[in-house]
Parts: C-alpha cells; sequence; structure tokens
C-alpha cells in the first residue's frame, strides 16, 4: 500500500493532522536530511525507499504528535536504509496563523527531523529502538 503523501528529501513539509472530530487540527514541521553529503547513490537509496519512508513518517508523526511533550529519538532499522527520527521544539510555531480552508490549524510545539543514511547490505526490517 503506498502513503498517500510523499516526504520529500532536503525539504520541508508540513503535514496536517486532523483530530478525532475533524472540527480542528494541528500542523506539523517534517524534515528528511541524509545522513552523509547527498550522493547519487543515497538519492537512488532513498527514492526506492520513499513510499516506506513516508507511510512510516506519517503513522509516527500522527500516533505520537499529541501524546508526548518530552523531546524524543527513534531509530528505524529498514531493510535498506536507517531512519533516525529525533522530536525538537518548533520555535517559530508560536508567530504561525495557520488555516485549513476557513478554520484555524494550531502548529504543533514541536518538529520532526529524519535523518536517512542508506545501507550498504541487508538490514533488519522493521526494527525499532527509542532514545
Amino acid at each position: 500500500m503506498s502513503s498517500p503523501i510523499l516526504v520529500p528529501l532536503n525539504q520541508t513539509t508540513l503535514l496536517f493532522l486532523p483530530s478525532s472530530d475533524f472540527q480542528t487540527g494541528t500542523v506539523v514541521q517534517v524534515y528528511i536530511r541524509p545522513a552523509r553529503d547527498t550522493t547519487v547513490e543515497t538519492l537512488a537509496a532513498f527514492y526506492l525507499a520513499q513510499d516506506e519512508i513516508s507511510g512510516l513518517i506519517l503513522r509516527l508523526v500522527a500516533s505520537l504528535s499529541p501524546s508526548l511533550s518530552s523531546p524524543l529519538s527513534i531509530e528505524i532499522d529498514g531493510p535498506t536504509y536507517s531512519l533516525r527520527a529525533d522530536r525538537k521544539k518548533w520555535k517559530i510555531a508560536q508567530h504561525l496563523k495557520l488555516k485549513w480552508g476557513e478554520e484555524t490549524v494550531s502548529p504543533a510545539s514541536h518538529k520532526w527531523v529524519f535523518t536517512f543514511a542508506p545501507k550498504t547490505g541487508g538490514g533488519n526490517p522493521g526494527r525499532l529502538r527509542q532514545g
């Protein structure tokens, strides 16, 4: 199953997370950066895993954002990549005024920064570590 949104490498993305009543929502900033210099190999590896990574990011951000108040790091060990997620304070969030149609949307107080590293060999799919 493909992800409804593809989160790009080296570009800031704002994700709208609707509330359970669909009357309000939250916007979270997400950014994926490469662990090392961006090479053709890194871009190719990211392209091949982008759909899977985007789905992981959407599920992670949607499930953890409302319930956690402190910074968090998570490492995901995928079959062809590793992905580290760091939850950080979103400093400009308090200055943003966001709308979804006519409805005001609240920016989250935090953002997620993901660090992508391709693997040269096989991995252990689905392994997740929280820090």
